[in-house]
């Protein structure tokens, strides 16, 4: 998890919300929510069932492109339960990647379980629950994405306490796991434990200020270090401290500031490393450095919005080949409603990703140094009553890394049905 803004921050209005577009990425998966979930959905049953088609020229992300179509059916449903102060809730997906025309894959089924409880307690909120995910990988730092399906376990919980009208104080703890469904690695198996706490001051004519610290202690259990001790699992200590600012200008400009002191370091330093029974030589070098991060929404309409993001943050390898990554992230888009239910929505994300403890792997057969990404991306929403939903979208993504060997361009053209019922 990125150690760089682990705080809680205000919710944001309507239509200040960081925009997102569909890709070949599966970047509707994310979820920084407590174990996992994406938080109390209020009474009552919810479904949403979609399906997205897309065509990527190189789907498989390699050097020589390798084409493919993706279907994609999903169905998410969330149930919530309310007694006074608690709730209680239960949510869970379902879904399938079927792939067609392409060399590498081999379509996999998609997973998501999860369950949790809300409570407000006097001037405390508690949240805690746990999921479970198991999907194939589609994510831009994979070398060869789509090419190994990944299981993520989760739980936690978190507690928020109001002091006085004007202070408040959030702590929590959050357990994970990942591990390799496909058994082509287990170099990146990994549990993990973070630790997180903050204090924040929220006045109506000043905006938030908050301090937030966080710690993360990562035990890579599918790869060993050689040390005079005989073998122990390699590991990954994060720590990092936080000071932020948020404040809505009217209703119309919404800004974020960040500023933080991030290291990362081996937990062990010595530097021979058992990957998939072959010992090698790996850097063992810490990273100590300030980061940033930044967000700037404006609505210069109430049809028109435009968002900007730039962050520096260090963040434990992804299934990328090596120890942990310091990326540098800058994301710029625009939404604008049109009539009779239309938004057309386009944007552009740079990142530049310098990667430390680089190793080899059977995913990876030379050490990566640095990628430089890039993605482009435009989309049209229609909304078709208030249960159907239909989008468009077009994207081109293109990496550029050292070694070249991992460069890769990509342009794909999708469409997604969907239709939501219930609360």
């Amino acid at each position: 998890a990125p150690t760089a803004a682990q705080g809680q921050t205000a919710a944001k209005p309507l239509g200040m919300e960081p925009i997102r577009v569909a890709d070949t990425d599966d970047l509707d998966d994310e979820s920084s929510g407590v174990g996992g979930l994406p938080g109390y959905p209020g009474r009552g049953f919810h479904l949403d069932a979609q399906v997205q088609t897309r065509y990527d020229t190189n789907l498989s992300r390699r050097n020589v492109a390798d084409d493919g179509l993706r279907i994609r059916p999903r169905a998410f449903a969330s149930y919530g339960l309310g007694a006074g102060r608690i709730g209680l809730y239960g949510v869970g997906s379902y879904g399938r990647d079927i792939v067609r025309g392409n060399q590498f894959f081999r379509g996999a089924d998609r997973h998501f379980y999860g369950a949790g409880v809300a409570a407000k307690l006097s001037r405390c909120n508690i949240d805690a629950g746990g999921s479970f995910r198991q999907n194939l990988l589609f994510t831009a730092e994979v070398a060869l994405a789509g090419g190994s399906e990944q299981r993520t376990t989760q739980f936690g919980t978190q507690i928020g306490c109001q002091i006085g009208s004007a202070i408040s104080l959030v702590g929590g703890v959050n357990r994970g796991e990942i591990g390799i469904v496909r058994r082509v690695t287990s170099a990146f198996e990994s549990e993990r434990w973070t630790y997180n706490a903050g204090i924040a001051l929220n006045r109506p004519g000043l905006g938030r200020l908050s301090l937030d610290g966080s710690m993360t202690n990562v035990d890579f259990t599918g790869r060993q270090v050689l040390t005079p001790n005989g073998l122990q699992n390699d590991g990954l200590d994060q720590a990092s401290v936080r000071l932020g600012f948020q404040r809505d200008f009217g209703s119309r400009i919404n800004l974020t500031l960040g500023a933080s002191y991030l290291d990362a370091s081996p937990s062990n330093l010595q530097n021979v490393v058992i990957v998939d029974g072959v010992a090698q030589l790996v850097d063992r070098g810490k990273f100590s450095g300030l980061g940033y991060d930044g967000a700037l929404v404006v609505r210069l309409s109430p049809r028109l919005a435009l968002t900007g993001a730039a962050s520096r943050n260090v963040r434990s390898n992804g299934l990328a080949g090596a120890q942990f990554m310091v990326i540098d992230m800058v994301e710029l888009g625009g939404r604008y409603e049109l009539r009779d239910g239309l938004t057309f929505a386009a944007g552009a994300n740079f990142r530049n990703l310098q990667f430390r403890g680089a190793l080899v792997s059977a995913l990876e057969p030379l050490r990566r140094n640095r990628d430089e990404f890039r993605r482009y991306y435009a989309n049209l929403g229609i909304g078709i009553g208030r249960s159907l939903k239909l989008a468009f979208d077009v994207s081109h993504n293109q990496r550029r890394s050292d070694p070249s060997v991992f460069n890769f361009n990509s342009t794909a053209v999708g469409m997604t049905l969907g239709f939501q019922f219930g609360q």
